[in-house]
């Protein structure tokens, strides 16, 4: 295995996005403060080496909060990573874990007694946060009907030595597995993955068929297999070269009071209320752990790993549209939140082209987006002031805007009217879903397209800004 959280920092150093912070931070005071900043206005990763009361311990956050670092993991420039990565998640397909005997995971265990999730250094993430969460585990659960793995990401409310809350949203696939269990009256075997290289973790925010186990996404993203081994407790397979592991079980008939908690959207309120919890039963991790915390809200890593998987996934699905389109870049906007609003930049070939293109990034494996916009070739998909001059300039309402109701949408968006009673979980929401296009007319209408073509300056590409700085 030549990749985990430790070769990517590295990298991440190497490229001088990584701020090595070692003034003591602490983690119910300032600590949610220092990784909001590192990443929101800095634009880097941090790693601390000092945390109050907790001797020996690092912690990072914002390892993959931008989209420079993602291109640093995948492997990709930022600008074109999202069709490079769809084209090879297309055709490269996925690729199996290895199972080993033994890796750096298993160099410390502790069971029973030794169980103490309060001896970890969680951090307390947001103003209003009803305690300490972990925002970075990665769930691994097995559906008892298929026996396939699923991994997604979590947060995690510590409420003890070895239990904590887990929230679990409606329609998603953990959530409908630990149904399963509810009805066989069976707890659900889990193992929490804390820390690992960012192709992991991005492979666990992945929404696909149940029939995929997302660990073999992450093997195609890192090109090579992901090595696995057997949990201690659980009969579950883990990343041999996770940082930590908690092992333990989902009880089916115990739930209590969880939240709030300040998520992806920015908000507070969604999602609080009766929810599951994990007794755990077993902790492994490496010598010298490095605790990966994520960081919630626009902007943010979490943002990020909300994003990159949604626009690959709904860029191979909007593509064929019609039976194929000049679809040219997908962008869910991370200073959004939570993946609610979409660019689609295309080129229209026939008109009702961009209609169908929009519908399909709103009824695509995710549920998140409600606003689709889709923008031509001459706009900047990833540039919110181009977005906003082509809705300006572009569209007229009553022809190019579209809404549909009755629609279910992401449980976390707390905008949309809740189905289920307030407190209830899971929370069901029904909304609506808008699309705008913003679009040119397509090229069938050749003179309507050209009246509407974007001026540029005079000279435009023969000017080079060296020449105004005198060099």
């Amino acid at each position: 295995m030549a990749q985990d959280l430790r070769t990517f920092l590295a990298d991440l150093e190497k490229k001088g996005l990584l701020i090595k912070f070692s003034r003591e931070v602490d983690l119910d005071v300032n600590a949610g403060a220092y990784n909001w900043n590192a990443v929101v206005k800095h634009k880097k990763a941090i790693l601390c080496d000092r945390i109050k009361n907790y001797p020996g311990w690092k912690t990072t956050s914002g390892i993959i909060g931008t989209r420079e670092e993602a291109a640093v993991a995948l492997g990709y420039p930022a600008g074109t990573l999202i069709p490079r990565l769809a084209e090879k998640v297309r055709t490269k397909g996925l690729t199996p874990p290895k199972m080993v005997e033994d890796g750096p995971i298993k160099e410390i265990i502790r069971k029973g007694a030794k169980v103490d999730l309060n001896a970890l250094p969680v951090n307390i993430i947001q103003e209003g946060d009803a305690g300490r969460y972990i925002g970075s585990g990665m769930l691994i659960c097995r559906d008892p009907e298929t026996g396939i793995l699923n991994v997604s990401v979590h947060r995690h409310q510590i409420k003890g030595k070895d239990k904590m809350g887990a929230l679990m949203s409606a329609g998603k696939h953990a959530r409908m597995i630990y149904d399963k269990y509810r009805a066989r009256k069976e707890p659900m075997p889990v193992a929490i993955v804390i820390g690992h290289h960012p192709a992991v973790i991005l492979a666990a925010t992945w929404s696909t068929g149940m029939d995929v186990n997302e660990f073999e996404i992450a093997g195609t993203l890192l090109n090579e297999p992901l090595e696995m081994v057997r949990g201690e407790m659980v009969d579950l397979e883990i990343p041999a070269y996770g940082e930590i592991v908690l092992e333990g079980e989902v009880p089916h008939d115990i739930q209590e009071e969880e939240g709030p908690f300040g998520e992806h959207s920015g908000c507070t309120i969604a999602g609080a209320g009766m929810n599951p919890i994990v007794k755990v039963k077993a902790i492994t991790m490496r010598r010298g752990a490095i605790f990966h915390q994520i960081t919630e809200g626009p902007s943010t890593e979490g943002a990020i790993l909300d994003s990159i998987p949604m626009e690959v996934e709904i860029f191979n699905h909007a593509r064929n549209v019609g039976g194929g389109v000049d679809l040219r870049n997908v962008v869910v906007h991370e200073f959004a939140g939570a993946g609610h609003i979409v660019t689609v930049q295309m080129v229209p070939q026939i008109p009702g082209q961009a209609t169908g293109v929009l519908m399909a990034v709103l009824s695509s494996t995710y549920i998140h987006p409600k606003i689709a916009i889709a923008v031509d070739d001459d706009v900047d998909p990833f540039n919110a002031e181009e977005v906003l001059w082509a809705v300006s300039t572009k569209v007229n309402p009553v022809d190019d805007v579209f809404i549909i109701k009755k629609t279910l949408h992401e449980s976390l968006d707390s905008s949309i009217p809740s189905f289920t009673p307030k407190g209830f979980n899971p929370i069901i929401r029904l909304g609506s879903r808008m699309g705008i296009d913003a679009t040119k007319p397509s090229l069938w209408e050749k003179q309507e397209r050209a009246e509407m073509a974007r001026i540029l300056p005079k000279g435009f590409q023969s000017v080079d800004l060296k020449e105004l700085q005198g060099k």
